[in-house]
């Protein structure tokens, strides 16, 4: 399972900000995918556009109203995208006395929006264990995701111009992450290949035979 995480990269909300992400990682075997991770000649808004795309789950830190996050959330939720937002208030007293610069809230334009409040590292590695272990049932490969690739492996044979994961979704009437999560064991195996790239992203029978295992 891979979930993409914006947060701002010069003012970080946390020191050691990814610590609890790479704990949380180890614990539940997923994969936590951040912008700067990207390194390639490309234009970075185009890779991270890509990355939002292919991910099954994001969050968005917005503790520092970072225009850039602000951005890639707007992405996300054009692509409709599974997500939530993250968010550590700054203490009044401490703001008061120059201790500790942010905000005490959220813009109000995006307040109705899934959030979860953390305070520290502690509370941060808390509700992210909370989230994914929400998430693993619908997203982990178990047996009813090999049903589930079966099928869209079915129907990527029937249309030679190739489907994207958003069509693939709709016209199984499944989750878009376990759509992508078939795509990408399709894609690694050899019996799909990928067209395009970014959202528009299509998938089509491999013009090569799979590969088989040796005897």
């Amino acid at each position: 399972m891979q979930v993409f995480v914006a947060h701002d990269f010069s003012n970080p909300p946390l020191r050691n900000y990814r610590k609890p992400f790479r704990i949380i990682a180890e614990k539940h075997k997923v994969d936590f995918k951040f912008a700067d991770d990207i390194h390639t000649a490309e234009h970075l808004l185009e890779q991270i556009e890509e990355l939002i795309a292919s991910c099954d789950y994001c969050l968005f830190d917005v503790s520092t109203w970072n225009r850039n996050v602000f951005l890639e959330l707007g992405f996300a939720r054009g692509l409709k995208k599974p997500n939530a937002l993250l968010f550590r208030p700054v203490s009044g007293v401490l703001g008061y006395l120059g201790l500790r610069s942010g905000y005490s809230d959220v813009p109000s334009d995006i307040r109705g929006l899934r959030l979860a409040r953390y305070f520290n590292a502690g509370s941060l590695k808390i509700h992210l264990a909370e989230l994914i272990k929400e998430l693993l049932p619908s997203s982990d490969l178990s047996r009813n995701q090999d049903v589930f690739t079966t099928r869209v492996e079915d129907l990527i044979g029937r249309d030679s111009d190739g489907l994207t994961a958003r069509q693939i979704s709709d016209l199984l009437n499944i989750d878009l992450g376990m759509a992508s999560a078939s795509v990408r064991k399709l894609v690694n195996v050899g019996r799909i290949e990928v067209i395009g790239r970014g959202p528009h992203t299509r998938y089509r029978k491999s013009q090569n035979k799979a590969p088989t295992e040796a005897a």
